[in-house]
């Protein structure tokens, strides 16, 4: 029995992979570097802290970490704040688990300082019971050891946790973790859609078509 229902942030509960998405070709055009033509999917679960680290060591960005990290917060934090959105029916969604006796939580690869004012002015913030980063393990969500981590901080079995997200290498990592993979269409990710549904459990196109007994 499902437990607890864990979201991803940026493409799953948010609409919000084009800012992340800028932010990231931003830094990579002032670099000046070359890049693989699938470098948002590489660097979307790694966190801006990992993400940092792959510019400079896999790509040959000049920039120190801190600096990356810089660039990153300067342009996406304040549309986070003022002008992302959830994704259609996650709201209603979220507040059906809630009636229904379910825990909830966050775990992304985003920062606080981007995505918890942002999901406070969605007016949702005290129906989650956790909302977690990779900073606050210090290890991305492609690390399985993550996802044990987080059902610690639940209280759940890694089998009695499904989690929600876009990336395909994110549902792989999830499924290897022993949770039950829910993969979601986000437009950032349309090319992968095939390949997300042979790995996830369920696949929903949005939250409209989401259940609440998984």
């Amino acid at each position: 029995m499902i437990k607890a229902y864990v979201f991803d942030f940026d493409g799953t509960m948010a609409d919000s992979m084009p800012v992340w998405s800028e932010a990231m070709m931003r830094v990579l055009e002032k670099s000046g570097v070359e890049y693989p033509k699938n470098i948002i999917e590489i660097l979307t679960p790694l966190g801006d802290n990992n993400a940092s680290v792959y510019l400079r060591e896999k790509l040959g960005v000049k920039f120190s970490c801190d600096e990356i990290k810089a660039m990153i917060a300067e342009y996406a934090t304040p549309i986070y704040h003022t002008k992302v959105q959830p994704k259609e029916g996650f709201l209603e969604y979220l507040k059906l688990l809630k009636a229904n006796g379910k825990k909830t939580a966050v775990l992304t690869a985003s920062t606080h300082r981007r995505i918890d004012e942002c999901i406070r002015r969605w007016g949702v913030y005290d129906l989650f019971d956790c909302v977690k980063t990779c900073e606050d393990y210090g290890i991305p969500k492609s690390n399985p050891e993550i996802y044990a981590l987080l059902g610690k901080d639940l209280g759940c079995k890694t089998e009695e946790i499904a989690f929600f997200d876009d990336n395909l290498e994110v549902n792989k990592t999830v499924k290897q973790a022993g949770l039950l993979a829910v993969g979601v269409y986000d437009d950032s990710a349309k090319g992968f859609v095939a390949q997300i549904k042979e790995v996830a459990d369920y696949y929903i196109e949005s939250f409209n078509d989401a259940k609440v007994d998984l």
